[in-house]
């Protein structure tokens, strides 16, 4: 892509140059700077300063710049095991990208006919899903044989659940909060 960027800005006559910053380089070459600066920055129109100064607010302390780790100590907390009993925290936020890479569990299949409702009417509801679900010659992709019982391990996080994915009221069906953001970032892979 970024060929091509330079070639778009080649081609208006602009004489920029574009950089990738991801990882130790973002973190040093701008997260740090921009963090140190924040403290001494009054306008709070900016709304990460602005976020940054009232965390220190309330905080009652200043946020230290975070310290650089190295690849290893990255790696070794990355690979640590999750210990004790999973809580309301969300023990479906580890396993949504493996359900989103396999099609056939039935996880993949009731979070894939949410995501279909949700773009064809803007609401799921429960009659809906269900029927989405059940319906194994107008929606294969999707069909679960039992929807009611995979649907409620999908509502919790408590014993050998599937993870809390989804909240209802009985009849609306939403996102759990706690979830949603990495379920948003899987959401094409459900699609797909």
């Amino acid at each position: 892509m970024f060929v091509e960027l330079t070639d778009l800005f080649s081609q208006l006559g602009l004489e920029f140059t574009a950089t990738l910053y991801c990882n130790d380089t973002f973190l040093t070459g701008i997260m740090q700077p921009v963090l140190k600066k924040g403290t001494s920055i009054a306008d709070t129109s900016e709304l990460f300063l602005r976020s940054v100064q009232m965390y220190q607010m309330f905080a009652g302390k200043a946020v230290p710049a975070p310290a650089t780790a190295s690849k290893e100590q990255i790696v070794i907390a990355q690979s640590k095991p999750r210990t004790g009993s999973y809580t309301d925290e969300g023990k479906a936020i580890e396993r949504i990208p493996k359900w989103a890479l396999s099609p056939e569990q039935n996880n993949y299949k009731i979070i894939r006919a949410y995501y279909q409702l949700l773009n064809e009417r803007g609401l799921v509801t429960r009659p809906e899903l269900e029927a989405r679900c059940h319906d194994q010659s107008k929606h294969p992709d999707v069909y679960v044989r039992d929807f009611r019982g995979n649907f409620v391990s999908m509502k919790t996080d408590k014993g050998k659940s599937h993870g809390k994915v989804f909240t209802d009221d009985g009849y609306n069906v939403r996102v759990w909060s706690a979830v949603s953001q990495t379920l948003e970032q899987n959401r094409s892979l459900f699609l797909a």
